[in-house]
Protein backbone atom coordinates (compact mmCIF):
# COMPACT_ATOMS: atom_id res chain seq x y z
CA UNK A 1 0.00 0.00 0.00
CA UNK A 2 2.58 2.20 -0.15
CA UNK A 3 2.35 3.45 -3.80
CA UNK A 4 -1.33 4.71 -1.93
CA UNK A 5 -1.51 8.16 -0.13
CA UNK A 6 -4.78 8.19 2.23
CA UNK A 7 -6.92 11.66 1.69
CA UNK A 8 -9.82 12.76 3.67
CA UNK A 9 -12.92 14.24 1.31
CA UNK A 10 -15.54 15.34 3.65
CA UNK A 11 -14.62 13.36 6.32
CA UNK A 12 -14.09 9.96 4.18
CA UNK A 13 -10.98 8.70 3.98
CA UNK A 14 -9.42 7.64 0.59
CA UNK A 15 -6.43 5.72 -1.07
CA UNK A 16 -5.33 7.67 -3.87
CA UNK A 17 -2.68 5.95 -5.72
CA UNK A 18 -2.83 8.32 -8.90
CA UNK A 19 -0.71 11.66 -8.73
CA UNK A 20 -3.43 13.70 -10.88
CA UNK A 21 -6.08 12.37 -9.25
CA UNK A 22 -5.05 13.35 -5.75
CA UNK A 23 -4.72 17.09 -7.58
CA UNK A 24 -7.82 17.03 -9.30
CA UNK A 25 -8.98 16.39 -5.49
CA UNK A 26 -7.50 19.29 -4.24
CA UNK A 27 -8.11 21.54 -6.97
CA UNK A 28 -12.29 20.51 -6.26
CA UNK A 29 -12.05 20.79 -2.73
CA UNK A 30 -10.57 24.35 -2.69
CA UNK A 31 -13.36 25.17 -5.57
CA UNK A 32 -15.95 23.55 -3.04
CA UNK A 33 -14.17 26.39 -0.41
CA UNK A 34 -13.93 29.11 -2.77
CA UNK A 35 -17.85 28.78 -4.03
CA UNK A 36 -18.61 28.26 -0.05
CA UNK A 37 -16.74 31.38 0.63
CA UNK A 38 -18.40 33.41 -2.23
CA UNK A 39 -21.57 32.15 -1.32
CA UNK A 40 -21.57 33.71 2.27
CA UNK A 41 -19.86 36.85 0.93
CA UNK A 42 -23.05 36.62 -0.93
CA UNK A 43 -26.03 36.12 1.84
CA UNK A 44 -23.83 38.63 3.78
CA UNK A 45 -24.27 40.87 0.93
CA UNK A 46 -27.46 40.59 0.69
CA UNK A 47 -28.20 41.00 4.40
CA UNK A 48 -26.61 44.28 4.26
CA UNK A 49 -28.83 45.43 1.64
CA UNK A 50 -31.71 44.58 3.50
CA UNK A 51 -30.65 46.23 6.40
CA UNK A 52 -29.71 49.46 4.31
CA UNK A 53 -32.84 49.43 2.57
CA UNK A 54 -34.79 48.96 6.04
CA UNK A 55 -32.67 51.75 7.32
CA UNK A 56 -33.13 54.06 4.36
CA UNK A 57 -37.24 53.15 4.75
CA UNK A 58 -37.24 54.16 8.13
CA UNK A 59 -35.32 57.40 8.10
CA UNK A 60 -37.82 58.19 4.70
CA UNK A 61 -40.64 57.37 7.15
CA UNK A 62 -39.30 59.68 10.00
CA UNK A 63 -38.76 62.52 7.81
CA UNK A 64 -42.77 62.02 5.93
CA UNK A 65 -43.56 61.73 9.62
CA UNK A 66 -41.74 65.28 10.76
CA UNK A 67 -43.06 67.16 7.77
CA UNK A 68 -46.27 65.74 8.11
CA UNK A 69 -46.28 66.91 11.79
CA UNK A 70 -44.65 70.45 10.77
CA UNK A 71 -47.49 70.80 8.43
CA UNK A 72 -50.14 70.40 11.22
CA UNK A 73 -48.63 72.27 13.62
CA UNK A 74 -48.38 75.27 10.87
CA UNK A 75 -52.39 74.46 10.65
CA UNK A 76 -52.59 74.62 14.37
CA UNK A 77 -50.99 77.67 14.53
CA UNK A 78 -53.24 79.17 11.72
CA UNK A 79 -56.15 78.11 13.57
CA UNK A 80 -54.87 79.62 17.01
CA UNK A 81 -56.90 82.16 18.57
CA UNK A 82 -54.66 85.79 18.03
CA UNK A 83 -53.40 86.86 21.50
CA UNK A 84 -51.36 89.97 21.79
CA UNK A 85 -49.07 92.24 23.86
CA UNK A 86 -48.84 95.46 22.75
CA UNK A 87 -45.46 97.02 24.45
CA UNK A 88 -45.28 101.09 24.41
CA UNK A 89 -44.54 104.73 25.80
CA UNK A 90 -45.77 107.80 26.22
CA UNK A 91 -47.73 107.44 22.95
CA UNK A 92 -49.31 104.09 23.55
CA UNK A 93 -51.39 106.03 26.78
CA UNK A 94 -52.12 108.68 25.12
CA UNK A 95 -49.78 111.32 27.00
CA UNK A 96 -49.73 115.45 25.75
CA UNK A 97 -50.68 118.85 26.55
CA UNK A 98 -54.71 119.13 26.19
CA UNK A 99 -54.81 115.96 24.78
CA UNK A 100 -58.72 114.44 25.20
CA UNK A 101 -58.57 111.31 27.49
CA UNK A 102 -58.23 107.27 25.99
CA UNK A 103 -56.43 108.72 22.78
CA UNK A 104 -53.19 106.44 23.14
CA UNK A 105 -52.95 103.78 20.63
CA UNK A 106 -52.66 101.13 23.05
CA UNK A 107 -56.28 102.23 24.48
CA UNK A 108 -57.72 102.54 20.87
CA UNK A 109 -55.84 99.92 18.53
CA UNK A 110 -58.16 97.09 20.89
CA UNK A 111 -61.34 98.54 20.45
CA UNK A 112 -60.73 99.38 16.60
CA UNK A 113 -59.66 95.63 16.18
CA UNK A 114 -62.43 94.42 18.66
CA UNK A 115 -60.06 92.54 20.86
CA UNK A 116 -62.00 91.09 23.76
CA UNK A 117 -60.48 91.14 27.86
CA UNK A 118 -58.13 88.28 27.40
CA UNK A 119 -57.53 88.14 23.95
CA UNK A 120 -54.92 91.77 24.49
CA UNK A 121 -52.66 92.23 27.68
CA UNK A 122 -50.03 96.07 28.02
CA UNK A 123 -46.92 96.85 28.85
CA UNK A 124 -47.52 100.48 28.48
CA UNK A 125 -46.09 103.56 30.27
CA UNK A 126 -44.62 106.79 29.34
CA UNK A 127 -40.77 107.22 29.22
CA UNK A 128 -40.23 103.74 27.72
CA UNK A 129 -37.60 102.53 25.07
CA UNK A 130 -35.78 99.89 24.16
CA UNK A 131 -32.57 101.56 25.34
CA UNK A 132 -33.26 104.40 27.94
CA UNK A 133 -31.73 103.22 31.33
CA UNK A 134 -34.21 102.67 34.25
CA UNK A 135 -37.09 102.69 31.36
CA UNK A 136 -36.78 99.39 29.14
CA UNK A 137 -39.16 98.03 27.28
CA UNK A 138 -37.73 94.46 28.48
CA UNK A 139 -38.37 95.55 32.09
CA UNK A 140 -41.42 96.47 31.16
CA UNK A 141 -42.54 93.43 30.08
CA UNK A 142 -40.79 91.68 32.74
CA UNK A 143 -43.27 93.63 35.05
CA UNK A 144 -46.25 92.36 33.72
CA UNK A 145 -45.58 88.70 32.82
CA UNK A 146 -47.53 87.99 36.30
CA UNK A 147 -50.67 89.34 35.05
CA UNK A 148 -50.39 87.47 32.04
CA UNK A 149 -52.02 83.92 33.19
CA UNK A 150 -51.15 81.91 30.16
CA UNK A 151 -47.50 83.44 28.11
CA UNK A 152 -47.36 80.48 25.46
CA UNK A 153 -50.81 81.55 24.20
CA UNK A 154 -49.61 84.92 23.10
CA UNK A 155 -49.21 84.80 19.43
CA UNK A 156 -48.34 88.31 18.69
CA UNK A 157 -46.26 91.29 20.68
CA UNK A 158 -45.93 94.84 18.75
CA UNK A 159 -43.64 97.42 20.33
CA UNK A 160 -44.32 100.78 19.36
CA UNK A 161 -41.96 103.38 20.28
CA UNK A 162 -38.26 105.09 19.37
CA UNK A 163 -38.63 108.96 20.80
CA UNK A 164 -37.06 107.78 24.25
CA UNK A 165 -34.43 106.02 22.33
CA UNK A 166 -33.24 108.83 20.46
CA UNK A 167 -30.23 109.60 22.63
CA UNK A 168 -28.62 106.48 22.25
CA UNK A 169 -26.08 104.98 19.65
CA UNK A 170 -27.42 102.73 16.91
CA UNK A 171 -25.46 99.68 18.35
CA UNK A 172 -26.80 100.34 21.58
CA UNK A 173 -30.52 100.28 20.49
CA UNK A 174 -29.34 96.85 18.04
CA UNK A 175 -27.99 95.45 20.84
CA UNK A 176 -31.17 95.91 23.67
CA UNK A 177 -33.48 94.89 20.87
CA UNK A 178 -31.76 91.67 20.63
CA UNK A 179 -31.98 91.26 24.46
CA UNK A 180 -35.53 92.05 24.55
CA UNK A 181 -36.42 89.62 21.75
CA UNK A 182 -33.99 87.13 23.86
CA UNK A 183 -36.73 87.89 26.88
CA UNK A 184 -39.92 87.08 24.75
CA UNK A 185 -38.67 84.18 23.09
CA UNK A 186 -38.38 82.73 26.69
CA UNK A 187 -41.50 83.59 28.17
CA UNK A 188 -43.52 83.61 24.97
CA UNK A 189 -42.46 80.94 22.73
CA UNK A 190 -45.10 81.21 20.24
CA UNK A 191 -44.69 84.84 19.91
CA UNK A 192 -43.86 86.96 16.66
CA UNK A 193 -42.66 90.24 18.33
CA UNK A 194 -43.44 93.48 15.75
CA UNK A 195 -41.43 96.28 15.59
CA UNK A 196 -42.97 99.41 14.60
CA UNK A 197 -40.69 102.66 14.84
CA UNK A 198 -43.08 105.73 15.69
CA UNK A 199 -41.12 108.19 16.48
CA UNK A 200 -40.53 112.28 14.98
CA UNK A 201 -39.97 115.34 16.14
CA UNK A 202 -40.11 119.20 15.12
CA UNK A 203 -37.07 119.18 16.88
CA UNK A 204 -33.68 119.06 14.73
CA UNK A 205 -31.69 117.57 16.63
CA UNK A 206 -34.20 115.19 18.04
CA UNK A 207 -35.39 114.27 14.63
CA UNK A 208 -31.69 114.25 13.24
CA UNK A 209 -30.86 111.43 16.36
CA UNK A 210 -33.97 109.69 15.26
CA UNK A 211 -33.21 109.72 11.51
CA UNK A 212 -29.41 108.21 12.06
CA UNK A 213 -29.84 105.83 15.25
CA UNK A 214 -32.80 104.82 16.21
CA UNK A 215 -34.42 103.79 12.80
CA UNK A 216 -31.76 102.04 11.73
CA UNK A 217 -31.75 100.18 14.64
CA UNK A 218 -35.55 99.56 14.75
CA UNK A 219 -35.76 98.65 10.64
CA UNK A 220 -32.47 95.80 11.20
CA UNK A 221 -34.57 94.38 14.15
CA UNK A 222 -34.51 91.30 11.85
CA UNK A 223 -31.10 90.70 12.80
CA UNK A 224 -32.82 89.56 16.09
CA UNK A 225 -35.70 87.34 14.65
CA UNK A 226 -38.27 90.49 14.80
CA UNK A 227 -40.37 91.64 11.94
CA UNK A 228 -40.18 95.00 11.64
CA UNK A 229 -43.02 97.46 10.20
CA UNK A 230 -41.90 99.04 7.04
CA UNK A 231 -43.93 102.76 6.75
CA UNK A 232 -44.58 103.59 10.61
CA UNK A 233 -42.09 105.82 10.85
CA UNK A 234 -43.70 107.98 8.05
CA UNK A 235 -46.92 108.48 10.41
CA UNK A 236 -46.00 111.39 12.56
CA UNK A 237 -43.88 113.29 9.88
CA UNK A 238 -46.63 116.53 9.49
CA UNK A 239 -45.99 118.87 12.33
CA UNK A 240 -49.66 119.89 12.73
CA UNK A 241 -49.77 116.31 14.20
CA UNK A 242 -48.27 117.43 17.52
CA UNK A 243 -49.37 118.80 20.87
CA UNK A 244 -48.20 121.66 21.97
CA UNK A 245 -45.00 120.53 23.67
CA UNK A 246 -43.76 119.37 19.94
CA UNK A 247 -43.39 115.70 21.36
CA UNK A 248 -46.39 114.33 21.64
CA UNK A 249 -49.61 113.99 19.58
CA UNK A 250 -52.58 115.80 19.60
CA UNK A 251 -55.48 114.20 19.63
CA UNK A 252 -55.78 114.12 15.41
CA UNK A 253 -52.05 112.73 15.80
CA UNK A 254 -53.32 110.09 17.79
CA UNK A 255 -56.22 109.52 15.59
CA UNK A 256 -54.35 108.54 12.95
CA UNK A 257 -51.68 106.94 15.08
CA UNK A 258 -54.11 104.17 16.07
CA UNK A 259 -55.60 104.00 12.65
CA UNK A 260 -52.14 103.43 10.86
CA UNK A 261 -51.01 101.05 13.71
CA UNK A 262 -54.47 99.08 12.88
CA UNK A 263 -53.35 98.84 9.29
CA UNK A 264 -50.10 98.17 10.44
CA UNK A 265 -51.25 94.87 12.62
CA UNK A 266 -53.22 93.63 9.66
CA UNK A 267 -50.50 93.59 6.63
CA UNK A 268 -47.42 93.93 8.01
CA UNK A 269 -46.94 97.46 6.83
CA UNK A 270 -48.45 101.18 6.57
CA UNK A 271 -48.76 103.60 3.41
CA UNK A 272 -48.43 107.02 4.09
CA UNK A 273 -51.91 108.61 3.03
CA UNK A 274 -50.67 112.08 3.55
CA UNK A 275 -48.17 114.98 2.16
CA UNK A 276 -44.97 115.91 4.08
CA UNK A 277 -44.24 118.92 5.79
CA UNK A 278 -42.53 121.14 2.38
CA UNK A 279 -38.81 120.90 4.70
CA UNK A 280 -38.84 117.19 5.45
CA UNK A 281 -38.83 115.45 1.73
CA UNK A 282 -35.55 115.00 2.10
CA UNK A 283 -35.53 113.21 5.43
CA UNK A 284 -38.39 110.83 3.73
CA UNK A 285 -36.10 110.09 0.83
CA UNK A 286 -33.70 109.30 3.18
CA UNK A 287 -35.82 106.77 5.07
CA UNK A 288 -36.77 105.44 2.33
CA UNK A 289 -33.83 104.85 1.01
CA UNK A 290 -32.20 103.18 3.85
CA UNK A 291 -35.05 100.83 3.91
CA UNK A 292 -34.39 99.59 1.04
CA UNK A 293 -31.30 99.00 2.23
CA UNK A 294 -32.55 97.33 5.40
CA UNK A 295 -34.97 95.23 3.99
CA UNK A 296 -33.12 91.53 3.14
CA UNK A 297 -32.71 91.74 7.13
CA UNK A 298 -36.32 91.32 7.72
CA UNK A 299 -36.85 88.33 9.37
CA UNK A 300 -40.10 87.10 10.39
CA UNK A 301 -40.80 84.13 13.25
Amino acid sequence: MAEFDKMNIDAVPYHVKDTTARQQIADESAARENADTQLQQAITAEQNAREQAITAEQNAREQADKKLQNEIDKLHDVARPKKYLFVGDSYSMGEGAGVSPGMGWAQKVPQILGLATGDYYKACQGGYGFSRIGYKFADLVTSVLPTIPAPAEITDIYVFGGYNDNNYSGNTITADIASFAGLCKTNFPNAIVHIGMIAWSPDRQARANIANNVLPAYAACGESNCAYLPGCEQIMHNYTLFSSDNIHPNDAGYQLLAGAIVSAIKTGTYAAQFAYNSHDVESARHHMSLLSTLVGKRCHM
